[in-house]
């Protein structure tokens, strides 16, 4: 178990072209799709700046909240193949996701 949480951490870190939010203090965020969907966590597919692929484990809890196209959601609404982006409070757990569903709305 130790080891799988310092592979995450690894993860995360090295693959800080997957963080926006340079300053210090400001949120970290993780853009990318969903791969992944279980009930307390999602793997999301990220790809870097320099074109690879990293997979980031993201822990959600009861406190996280959740947009689908802009409207308020329930986790349990997420799903695989979603584009999200993630705000996390701190390396392991998010704190939002706002998702897009993909669905073409009709272009007025």
């Amino acid at each position: 178990m130790k080891f799988l949480i310092i592979t995450i951490i690894c993860g995360l870190l090295l693959s800080s072209t997957a963080f926006a939010g340079d300053k210090k203090g400001a949120p970290k965020t993780i853009e990318g799709r969903i791969t992944k969907f279980e009930k307390a966590r999602i793997v999301v597919e990220v790809i870097n700046s320099n074109g690879t692929t990293t997979h980031a484990m993201i822990y959600m809890d009861n406190k996280i909240k959740v947009t689908i196209d802009g409207k308020e959601a329930k986790v349990s609404d997420l799903n695989q193949r979603m584009h999200v982006v993630v705000t996390m409070r701190n390396s392991l757990i998010a704190d939002s996701i706002a998702a897009d569903s993909g669905n073409d709305k009709k272009k007025q």
